[in-house]
């Protein structure tokens, strides 16, 4: 299965070395630990995304898709204060960041 992954995972393998996926990481895993419960849990929460195809494009599209898939279900509280303050520090004083 070809993946590209936001975080570290380590997965558990009875009798073997545990088998690391890397931050960033872009490549195929072997079919047994794309069927692990902690990939498959990754996947539907985006922190795994998984191209269909391996283009410059689809990876792309891949990891714009992932990392909304991630903030949505971040439920860290300092994750949410981080945004919330990025939004009020932009609406200050009635002015936009944005130069002309």
């Amino acid at each position: 299965m070809f993946i590209i992954s936001k975080r570290n995972l380590m997965i558990q393998r009875p009798g073997e070395n545990p088998y690391i996926i890397r931050k960033d990481y872009v490549g195929e895993i072997p079919e047994d630990i794309a069927s692990h419960w902690l990939v498959r849990a990754a996947i539907n929460d985006g922190t795994i995304a998984t191209p269909q195809g391996k283009k410059d494009a689809d990876l792309e599209n891949a990891d714009q898709e992932a990392a909304k898939k991630a903030e949505q279900s971040d439920i860290r509280p300092d994750a949410k204060n981080n945004t919330e303050q990025a939004d009020m520090d932009g609406k200050e004083n009635g002015k936009c960041s944005s130069k002309k």
